[in-house]
């Protein structure tokens, strides 16, 4: 789970207006009944870095560093973070 931002909120509604996923999850995978495939999250990841012109390696891992970071630069408790991120310890 993530917090999610104000700015992105409406544009996920009009995604879920729009298509209508069922099931439980807002992406799902092929068939509609699981989640999206690790394959297929990277294909679209690797899609829309390509698009953005941007020339270094991104990966989930790095979306997940990246939203850590801002976190704990917004002022979030570091204790918060590490919760949201599943660590066990700092």
């Amino acid at each position: 789970m993530v917090a999610l931002g104000s700015s992105l909120l409406n544009p996920l509604r009009k995604y879920w207006v729009s298509r209508r996923p069922i099931g439980q999850y807002l992406f799902p995978g092929n068939g509609g009944r699981e989640h999206i495939s690790r394959m297929s999250f990277n294909k679209a990841l690797r899609k829309a870095v390509a698009k953005t012109g941007i020339d270094k390696q991104v990966t989930p891992h790095t979306l997940r560093h990246s939203y850590a970071t801002h976190m704990i630069e917004s002022g979030v408790v570091l204790r918060s973070v590490q919760l949201m991120l599943g660590h066990s310890s700092i």
